[in-house]
This record gives structure tokens, sequence and C-alpha cells, in this order.
């Protein structure tokens, strides 16, 4: 089964997976539904840090090109579009929340959006 990791600049965001994962479990628990896998990995960070991805790699078992989904909001999404472009796997899929009304263009991925951003907030790149 695959995994899903997340790198967040601040310590908030983190702190917060614990108790909304609890109370999700509870309801899925209450309805007899199975919980979800132990699939989720969090890590506090810069994303443009090569430590980070490090650790990841080695929490996880996994390095920066095995993963083929990426989401981030708009900040430093110039870097990240380098990096997707450089180290990601063909047809990587990159989301972006947080655009606007003029979609950046980033050399090594094809924009996937057509006209406008979906619901007016969300772009989609992808690795050829």
């Amino acid at each position: 089964m695959g995994c899903s990791v997340g790198i967040e600049l601040d310590e908030w965001t983190l702190e917060e997976y614990v108790p909304l994962r609890e109370e999700l479990e509870g309801i899925l628990k209450r309805k007899g539904l199975p919980r979800p896998p132990d699939n989720v990995f969090l890590f506090p960070g810069d994303s443009r840090d090569e430590k980070v991805h490090e650790t990841i790699r080695r929490q996880t078992g996994l390095a920066f090109h095995r993963f083929d989904l990426f989401y981030s909001f708009q900040p430093l999404q110039q870097e990240l579009a380098e990096r997707i472009s450089r180290l990601a796997r063909p047809g990587a899929v990159w989301m972006v929340y947080g655009v606007g009304d003029i979609l950046p263009r980033f050399p090594g991925l094809t924009l996937r959006t057509q006209d406008k951003a979906l619901e007016g907030i969300l772009a989609l790149y992808r690795k050829p």
C-alpha cells in the first residue's frame, strides 16, 4: 500500500493531525467501519531543505522520485516546480492550491488546467 507524506512549515498544522485522526477513527468505529491504514507520515520543516527529504527517505523508505502526486499551496511554487521537474518520475501530477487568474508556466511541467484555475483556486501540472 502507498503512503502519504506531508511536509509542514508550521508546527500548528502538524498539531491538528492527531486529534482529527482520533475523531475520524471514533466515527468509523461507531459505524462499524474499519479504521484507515497507518500510512500517513508528517514532517516538520521546509520542503526546500534536503535534510527533510533525507529524513523522509529514511523513515518511509521512499525517495522523492518515488512519489507521483504532489500538493502545495502557492508560496514557494517556483522552487517546488523545479524540484518536481528535475526529480519526479514521468507522469507525476502537482496540484497547486491558491492560484489566481494567472496560471504560471514552469519549465519541465505541462499545465493541465485549461484557461482558468479549477474552482478559481487550483491548478494542475504534470511532468511529461
